[in-house]
């Protein structure tokens, strides 16, 4: 045990679009009190004590979205001598303040996606004259490869835009299979590619929903029967949530390769089949029916 703490490699300021662009408020505001204290981490008791004074949460929301940070940081508890665990800040896997810079959208690309979509939220349709305020978000998030491009941004007023990073936050512990699956060309293998990473895991409906991509258009679950089609062993399950609500999972079985001509084409396939199939017995039996 020791006393002294180097301090960590410089990080993206609290208040820079890098952090703006990748963090909730309540997320950013644990970074805020680990960044201010780099040079003298706080203990956790501190930690919730500053957030506290600043927003009041819960301890447990606190300890949880600490957690949550190690996404997209490298957090970790030291042992310090008559104070207990002190928690530093570092950036993680080489990133730097530079790297972080490049991933914020300048403000070229900014403007022209806020012309291009009217200075709207494409969520709730509100924009500033309804009082709210409106930022640049990115579709696909970039810690699951998503990208600067214009067609990977869309304007979202600041409450959904929050909504969104807390959703796919409670999704940290899938980062790995994310990644693996999320940036396939076709719904069938992002969704078939995802169970595949956690094959035998119990696999939300939400989380299948995100990666699918699907947004106004298909049905993941729809997607789940044709993979079921093509040979795959799927299982639903069933639980009550903490609200009274149902919540379904699935369970990859087992899988069969993907077919050679692609799952889209050979689900068209087998589709034309049943429906010939279906013809032929309804012809068969008219004919019975006639004699």
């Amino acid at each position: 045990m020791t006393d002294e703490v180097a301090v960590p490699p410089r990080l993206p300021d609290p208040d820079s679009d890098a952090i703006a662009t990748s963090l909730s408020d309540a997320h950013r505001l644990i970074y805020k009190c680990l960044y201010a204290r780099r040079s003298n981490p706080p203990t956790m008791l501190e930690i919730r004590k500053f957030v506290e004074q600043n927003e009041g949460d819960a301890p447990e929301q606190t300890d949880r979205r600490l957690r949550e940070l190690r996404h997209h940081f490298d957090v970790q508890a030291k042992l310090v001598k008559e104070r207990g665990h002190v928690y530093l800040i570092a950036p993680r896997d080489g990133q730097s303040t530079k790297s972080a810079k490049r991933s914020a959208v300048s403000s070229r690309v900014e403007a022209a996606v806020f012309e291009r979509d009217g200075y709207f939220c494409a969520m709730c349709g509100n924009g500033p004259k309804d009082g709210v305020q409106l930022v640049i978000d990115h579709k696909l998030p970039v810690q699951w490869g998503g990208t600067n491009d214009p067609g990977n941004l869309q304007v979202l007023c600041k409450e959904h835009n929050h909504g969104k990073q807390s959703h796919f936050a409670s999704f940290g512990k899938y980062d790995d299979a994310i990644k693996q699956a999320i940036g396939l060309p076709n719904v069938h293998q992002r969704i078939g590619e995802l169970l595949l990473a956690l094959v035998g895991t119990e696999v939300p409906v939400a989380l299948i929903n995100t990666v699918a991509r699907e947004q106004n258009k298909g049905d993941p679950t729809k997607r789940l029967r044709e993979l079921r089609q093509l040979g795959w062993d799927i299982r639903n399950k069933k639980r009550r949530d903490k609200l009274g609500g149902t919540e379904s999972f699935y369970v990859l079985v087992s899988h069969a390769p993907w077919p050679s001509e692609g799952p889209r084409a050979a689900v068209n396939r087998l589709e034309s089949d049943r429906k010939k199939r279906k013809a032929a017995i309804s012809k068969r039996l008219g004919e019975a029916l006639a004699d």
